[in-house]
């Protein structure tokens, strides 16, 4: 092929830099953590199988559980250290 040669353009061309699996089932789990867009029409979806797939699940989660309790905080400085630990996390 002759990257170069104008007839190419008529053609969508995409690239995965990513996991390659026969079946769906190597995989075992799946989680998407990133969606941007890189050009008009063009996104990006970057997601985590297996072991990191997870872990990432299991961030969320403690995340989740930590937002919830920040909402029983009565506000003023505990609010805002929380917040800030957070931030920081």
């Amino acid at each position: 092929a002759d990257p170069t040669n104008g007839r190419w353009g008529q053609y969508s061309v995409e690239f995965c830099g990513g996991t390659h699996l026969t079946n769906t089932a190597q995989a075992e789990t799946f989680v998407l953590v990133e969606e941007t867009g890189i050009a008009k029409g063009i996104r990006r979806l970057v997601g985590l199988t297996r072991k990191e797939a997870l872990e990432a699940q299991r961030v969320a989660t403690d995340l989740l559980a930590r937002l919830e309790g920040a909402k029983s905080l009565p506000g003023g400085p505990e609010l805002s250290a929380c917040y800030k630990q957070l931030k920081l996390d």
